[in-house]
Parts: C-alpha cells; sequence; structure tokens
C-alpha cells in the first residue's frame, strides 16, 4: 500500500484552481498562483516480487481533491484527464471523465463530495477513483467491467482504437487527442480497453504500454522501473445543454434566439435558488474552459493554457522495484527401510 502524504489545506487565492492526488501512486499539488508554474507531484513507489521476475499489470486508482474560488465564470464541470508515458517518452490518456456539478448523477454519488456549480466550490472523491466509478446511479457491473484502479502497463498494452473511431465517426487523432470522443466504447466489445465505462460516459481509454515491454530481473536479483503519469484538470463552462438538464428535466429551452434560451436558462436556475448565473456564464455550442477564452478542450490546448487558473497539470513518477525470487530445491522423506 501506498503512503498518503498529508495535504495541507490552504485558502484559494482569487481565480486558482487547487488538486491534490493522493494514493494509489500518486502525491500532492497545492494551490499556485496562475502566473506559477505548477509544482511536481510526488508518487508513492512500489515493491513486487514474482518467481519469474516479470511485471504482469501496473495500475493507479487516486483519491482526487479539487478547489476552485474567486472565478468569473461559474464553473459547470471538472475535466480529468490522466496520461502515462510509454519507453519511448511519448503520452498517452488513459482515462479521461467530466462529472457535470449540480447534476443527479453526481450529487447521488457517495463516491464523490461536491459543491458547485459556481464561482467557488470543490470536488473530491470520498476513497478513490475506482470507488467513485462503483458508486455512481449509472454504473451497471453486469454492463461494464467491474470497477477497478486505472491499467497503465498490462498484458493488452496500447490499444488498438480503428474499432472504436469507426463506431463514434471519429478519427483516432481526434480521440486520442481528446477534441472530438464520441461515446466510450465497452470491454465486452473492446477487451484492450480496460479503463472505459460507457454506462457513466467516462474512461475511454486503455493501458498506455504493455507489461512485457519491460526486462524480466534475472534469477535472484532486481530491477527497477520509473513510470511517469501526467494528471491535468480543467474547469469547464456550461452550455445550453447542461443548463437543461439541471435545471430543466431534460427538456430544451424555448425561445427563438439564443439570447432568449439562455434567458430562459437563467430564470429556470434562479428559480431554484441559483442566482449567481449570468448570460456570458452560458455557451451555445460545445462548453468553453473557464477564463481561458477557449472553446477547445482537446489535451494538446489545454497544455496550452496549463498556468491560468482555470487548467492544473502536473507530472507525477513512482518507481516499481521488480525482485525475481531465487530459484531452490530441496527434498526430504523417509524411506521407511526394513530387513528381515
Amino acid at each position: 500500500m501506498v503512503d498518503i502524504p498529508t495535504v495541507n489545506r490552504r485558502t484559494a487565492l482569487k481565480g486558482i484552481g487547487g488538486l491534490a492526488v493522493l494514493g494509489g501512486g500518486a502525491g500532492v499539488l497545492s494551490s499556485v498562483p496562475a502566473s506559477a508554474q505548477l509544482s511536481s507531484i510526488g508518487a508513492g513507489d512500489q515493491t513486487f516480487t514474482d518467481d519469474d521476475g516479470h511485471l504482469h499489470k501496473v495500475t493507479v486508482d487516486p483519491h482526487l481533491e479539487i478547489n476552485w474560488d474567486g472565478f468569473d465564470d461559474a464553473v459547470a464541470k471538472v475535466m480529468l484527464v490522466i496520461e502515462a508515458q510509454d519507453l519511448n517518452g511519448v503520452w498517452h490518456p488513459v482515462y479521461r471523465m467530466t462529472p457535470w456539478l449540480g447534476d443527479s448523477h453526481t450529487s447521488n454519488n457517495t463516491g464523490l463530495v461536491s459543491t458547485g456549480p459556481g464561482m467557488h466550490g470543490s470536488l473530491q472523491f470520498s476513497s478513490t477513483l475506482s470507488d467513485a466509478i462503483m458508486s455512481d446511479d449509472r454504473y451497471a457491473s453486469g454492463h461494464d467491467n467491474a470497477a477497478s484502479p486505472v491499467e497503465i502497463a498490462n498484458s493488452f498494452g496500447l490499444p488498438d482504437y480503428s474499432g472504436v473511431v469507426a463506431d463514434n465517426g471519429v478519427s483516432e487523432s481526434t480521440y486520442l487527442g481528446g477534441s472530438s470522443i464520441g461515446s466510450a466504447p465497452t470491454v465486452a466489445d473492446y477487451p484492450a480497453i480496460v479503463n472505459s465505462y460507457q454506462c457513466i460516459d467516462a474512461g475511454y481509454y486503455g493501458a498506455a504500454m504493455a507489461a512485457s515491454d519491460f526486462p524480466a530481473a534475472t534469477d535472484g536479483a532486481d530491477h527497477s522501473e520509473t513510470f511517469n503519469l501526467r494528471y491535468t484538470v480543467a474547469f469547464i463552462r456550461a452550455n445550453l445543454s447542461y443548463m437543461k438538464f439541471v435545471y430543466n428535466g431534460g427538456t430544451a429551452f424555448s425561445g427563438s434566439t439564443d439570447a432568449e434560451k439562455i434567458q430562459a436558462a437563467l430564470d429556470a436556475a434562479r428559480a431554484a435558488g441559483d442566482t449567481f448565473w449570468k448570460a456570458s456564464d452560458i455557451d451555445v455550442g460545445n462548453s468553453g474552459v473557464c477564463l481561458a477564452g477557449a472553446v477547445s478542450k482537446d489535451y494538446a490546448s489545454l497544455r496550452t493554457t496549463v498556468g491560468t487558473p482555470a487548467v492544473l497539470s502536473a507530472v507525477a513518477s513512482f518507481t516499481v522495484d521488480i525482485t525475481n525470487q531465487q530459484n531452490t530445491a530441496s527434498g526430504s522423506g523417509a524411506s521407511n527401510t526394513a530387513a528381515k
């Protein structure tokens, strides 16, 4: 078990988002000024002993705590992307989720504790990511794979995504780049995409590398492998689709113009007691990133806005020490001889 570091809870500065990632190969990222470089995330090292010295699977099951305060835009959604780096230094997405703050699925999920939407709020996992998956009221183990830690290296290795992108009508570059991804695949249809949960519209991806890519420790010896993770969190604005599900039971707002529909959304939100919304908080089409002035949520664009209050990112590294047990043999017994 990884030791979980202590998070120093600090009051966030105006317009600052904070992220803590704990446990299961993870560490801490504190709130920082928008102009500062985000500090690195520490991660707990692991020891693995096997009779043949081969690595079989590497997983992470983080505990997250995300806070924001003093935003000019209301935060409606929180997007989390986890990436892992392969042996060639290439980053691959292994998990993606975007909880909607204030909607029934997030509010009823006992694995998530959230406040918001709004200019300030928080989202945290009560325990771990896999527990939050399993606690979602849409999750059904008979439909999707059993909720489990995110696999970053396994027997499948990097999946072939060609069938998934064909089913979704998108390209492989947009699916892996995050700009157009469609629906999350099921593991029943695509066994290698082990981190995907279609029923809760999260996951989408498989491992970043094959466990067999790593050399085995020789008999009686050990060696170490280092794994790199990148966590990215983006605070996302509302759009009309979000507003209709959170405040209007999924029914589209009436109006002959976008302005009239937005006003109807504002009226519905204020009737529900959420008076902080303003017309400029609500996008008509795809919802954009708060404060950044960008609509695209592809991973490359998010990285260009890291350092703004609305996009946080940090890299965590951890080492796995692999030990190959020494081959030994012994025998004992009794012949129970006799002579007569």
